[in-house]
């Protein structure tokens, strides 16, 4: 459960951030799950589960999203 709000998390966002069009992770409770916001609406937080954000991440290094970036 979160304790406070997302304003008392640690949010962290990419060196690659151009011009405040950022997303922002964060930690929760000692790694058990995770938050994500857009840095312009720092309002509206999606938090996911430990084994889904593994999910998501092994996505990603799988290439599972290759398709998505911009060309």
């Amino acid at each position: 459960m979160l304790r406070g709000g997302p304003a008392d998390l640690l949010w962290v966002r990419s060196t690659a951030c151009n011009g405040g069009t950022c997303v922002e992770a964060a930690a929760v409770a000692g790694g058990a799950s995770t938050a994500l916001r857009d840095g312009k609406d720092r309002q509206t937080v999606l938090y996911f589960s430990a084994t889904e954000w593994a999910a998501f991440l092994d996505g990603i290094t799988a290439g599972d999203f290759d398709e998505l970036t911009a060309r």
